[in-house]
């Protein structure tokens, strides 16, 4: 089993499985040969992972380590935001760069139901039906399920009306413009996926920091009004995201939910490692932006063949 192959079936387990309510919306990436944008339920921003390069000869040995930047683009009422650098408070707030007009998702596109893996046709749902709203019974669920032209489902388990589709933001770069992008923006971390030859381990290696602080080497202005306006001084803090908080926060779905869909006969080790203490007359990092990783090792039971 390749990284890509994976992924793209631990996606289709997971939207079969009937875990819709930790993921609101899922798409590939159109700037990666492999990568996914992450619109997770009661997270206001979007999470990205873009894939980093890729070994094709060990991908056709079955076997392969994938890099992939991770980033997390803030919604623009998000406090996080002010966390993030000057140049990409700009760049959010541009709206020649991100898309923020509403995500509109008909049910024709689907063919699967994603809140018990039916077609849809089985679960008595026409897509053609008015009006948007449907409800059907399916065994080994307790109850109907609702659900809207953009798949906004209700989980408190009864079936009731909705007054109509809501609409959630799409949150990310345009196309062209995330092209010209610089890599390093938004990052929050690199995450490697590995799989063995047998396929009977993967894992998942987020590595961040406790902080991402980055000072700012001259004094950043602008002008207003005619005149000059300090935003950072020379030295000051530029950029002081919390990664280990965005990341581990994205990883609890990526590794704990996602990726676990592919662990049937397997165990999971979930570790988290903070950089070993220094010397205190060694030049170090300091505590906040210390490199923290967070670690999802799946591997097959002992005395499974």
């Amino acid at each position: 089993m390749t990284v890509n192959e994976l992924l793209t079936s631990a996606l289709v387990q997971y939207m079969q499985g009937g875990k819709e309510g930790e993921l609101e919306y899922v798409s590939r990436s159109e700037c990666s040969q492999l990568g996914w944008f992450f619109w997770l339920r009661n997270v206001s921003g979007v999470y990205e992972i873009e894939l980093k390069g890729e070994n094709p000869e060990k991908n056709r040995q079955g076997s392969g380590r994938e890099e992939f930047y991770v980033r997390y683009y803030p919604s623009l009422d998000e406090e996080v935001l002010e966390e993030y650098s000057v140049q990409e408070q700009v760049i959010r707030f541009d709206s020649t760069v991100f898309d923020d007009s509403g995500i509109t998702t008909d049910l024709e596109e689907h063919e699967i139901c994603p809140c018990c893996g039916v077609p849809c046709k089985e679960a008595g749902i026409d897509a053609q039906d008015e009006p948007d709203i449907h409800h059907h019974e399916e065994s080994g669920h307790e109850h109907g399920h609702v659900h809207c032209h953009n798949h906004e489902h209700c989980n408190c388990g009864h079936t009731h009306e909705h007054t109509g589709p809501q609409r959630r933001v799409k949150g990310i770069p345009g196309l062209l413009k995330k092209f010209d992008m610089n890599k390093k923006l938004f990052g929050i971390g690199m995450l490697a996926i590995t799989v063995d030859n047998s396929g009977k381990t993967f894992a998942a290696e987020l590595k961040t920091r406790k902080r991402f602080v980055e000072t700012a080497k001259e004094a950043i202005t602008v002008r207003q009004g005619g005149e000059t306006v300090e935003l950072v001084e020379k030295g000051g803090v530029n950029r002081n995201v919390p990664g280990f908080e965005l990341s581990e926060r994205f990883m609890k779905f990526f590794g704990d939910r996602f990726l676990a869909t592919m662990a049937k006969d397997k165990k999971a080790l979930t570790r988290i490692i903070h950089a070993p203490e220094m010397a205190s007359d060694t030049l170090r990092k300091s505590d906040e932006d210390s490199d923290v990783i967070i670690q999802y090792i799946f591997t097959e039971k002992e005395g499974k063949t």
